[in-house]
């Protein structure tokens, strides 16, 4: 990010601009991250590249609530998933339990 040092928040590129927007939203080390589809928007390997982040966090003791639409934008520290439809809670799992048994 250091090439962007002195760029508008406004004029990054979307990719960046999350970036940009979780380094301030961890810089204060907090308990709790509550991320709503972060992830909306950016491709493959960006995506790849903040989840590759958000679980460094989660690895250090950060409680993460993670809002997805897409399976394949979750990150791998999620542990557990609630599934919404039309606002009713539809289940919820246990996504380390589900994984150890495949």
């Amino acid at each position: 990010m250091d090439e962007y040092k002195n760029t508008l928040v406004s004029k990054l590129p979307l990719g960046k601009q999350r970036l940009a927007l979780l380094g301030r939203t961890i810089i204060k080390n907090p308990e709790l991250l509550i991320l709503d589809e972060p992830c909306q928007g950016l491709d493959k390997q960006q995506t790849f590249h903040f989840n590759k982040l958000i679980d460094e966090l989660c690895k250090n003791g950060t409680t993460l609530i993670y809002v997805g639409h897409f399976e394949s934008q979750l990150p791998s520290c999620i542990e557990k998933r609630i599934v919404l439809e039309n606002g009713e809670v539809q289940a919820i799992e246990n996504i380390l339990e589900a994984v150890s048994e495949i």
